[in-house]
């Protein structure tokens, strides 16, 4: 099969137009290094493709193996420079034997839970080992981030120390976030963070919400709904992590949604979300997420978002980043800028709630000092 090139003066958002993108739509999406346009896939020679480039930045995004898989649904292996194809190869098939240790650590927690009468709720990532399709086999992942209620944290703990996880030697947990220190394990590959929230903006999607429609899926375990999956991308990707703040295509969150958005039940009513997301504050950080996975992963967007203009103005800015690298340098910094001074991030620690009066704005720009600190000492020791 040989795949037909887009037209380069297509509009950005064209691919939404499909409700059943083509893996070449979906690759041309990958192939943006060299112009804010979508790649032609007519030509997948080192000449025509910069593919070192392009393999940077999917490493850097943990997204090595999606894009194998990208490529191996466009059939286009063989048109790919060897020594790429390789490496992509080889990048897929360890990732999923990784995935295959990481799903049995998943369900090996899920008993321990299950005997003590708790579930917890399986986030990001580790979802997606407990369906069928690609991302059980390209999806990377470094962690399992697990959701349990505030009641059962107590007894959650005891059964996790009983089946020998215990808290790590090696990495730590910034005092009064939303999981304490991670959990490793002497027989298994990663380590486990305990939550008993999703973020510090509990307002945005609280743990009882997710809990509440959590889908069970093994002994002990579940993963949230689809809706509420969508939502958790993009508060962790677009607003806690910065990524509408730095005008940054995270390709693995992107790619996360686009599969989300793909894969959503008929019943999900797209107008209701989006004025849900609006009612919590997040409506142009999904608009935002949206546009951007419809470009890399050729998913439709769904609903008014297809017409939002904030939604297409960011995917441009995004994208024209991608292309002047000192505009990239200059912006990109923004996304930690805009992590680090999140009210939230310090308020939900010190357990202000929804106080800002002069006392509480002491206490949060005290601890921001006392963080700002902490990391310059970090940098100065190397």
């Amino acid at each position: 099969m040989t795949p037909a090139a887009p037209e380069t003066g297509q509009e950005l958002t064209g691919a939404s137009a499909s409700a059943d993108p083509s893996p070449e739509q979906r690759l041309a999406g990958w192939i943006v290094w060299r112009s804010r346009q979508r790649g032609s896939v007519a030509d997948l020679s080192e000449s025509a493709v910069d593919w070192e480039r392009t393999v940077a930045l999917a490493a850097r995004d943990f997204a090595l193996p999606m894009l194998a898989t990208v490529l191996d649904d466009a059939g286009v292996r063989d048109r790919v420079p060897a020594d790429v194809a390789t490496y992509l190869d080889y990048a897929l098939t360890a990732n999923a034997e990784g995935n295959e240790a990481i799903r049995a650590e998943a369900l090996a927690i899920g008993r321990a839970l299950d005997g003590a009468g708790v579930t917890g709720v399986l986030l990001k990532g580790a979802a997606w080992l407990f369906e069928a399709g690609p991302a059980s086999r390209d999806r990377m992942m470094r962690d399992i981030d697990l959701l349990v209620s505030r009641e059962d944290l107590d007894r959650a703990m005891r059964a996790l120390t009983r089946a020998g996880f215990l808290p790590s030697e090696t990495i730590g947990a910034e005092e009064g976030h939303i999981h304490g220190r991670p959990l490793d394990h002497a027989e298994h590959p990663v380590s486990v963070e305990v939550h008993t929230a999703l973020s510090t903006r509990a307002g945005l999607l609280s743990g009882p919400e997710v809990l509440g429609e959590a889908m069970p899926v093994a002994p002990g375990l579940a993963i949230p709904s689809a809706r509420h999956r969508i939502l958790h991308n993009v508060i962790h990707g677009e607003i806690i992590n910065g990524n509408r703040a730095g005008g940054i295509v995270d390709l693995r969150e992107v790619m996360d949604l686009g599969r989300l958005v793909q894969a959503a039940p008929a019943s999900l009513d797209w107008d209701a979300l989006a004025r849900e997301a609006g009612e919590r504050g997040m409506g142009r950080a999904l608009s935002a997420s949206l546009h951007k996975a419809a470009f890399v992963s050729a998913c439709p967007i769904p609903g008014t978002f297809a017409q939002d203009l904030r939604g297409r103005l960011h995917l441009r800015r995004c994208l024209m980043q991608r292309r002047w690298g000192l505009l990239d340098r200059l912006l990109r910094p923004l996304a930690n800028l805009s992590r680090g001074l999140a009210w939230e991030r310090d308020s939900f620690a010190l357990g202000l709630g929804g106080r800002r009066d002069l006392r509480a704005r002491l206490d949060v720009n005290r601890r921001r000092v006392r963080r700002a600190w902490a990391g310059l000492g970090r940098l100065l020791r190397g």
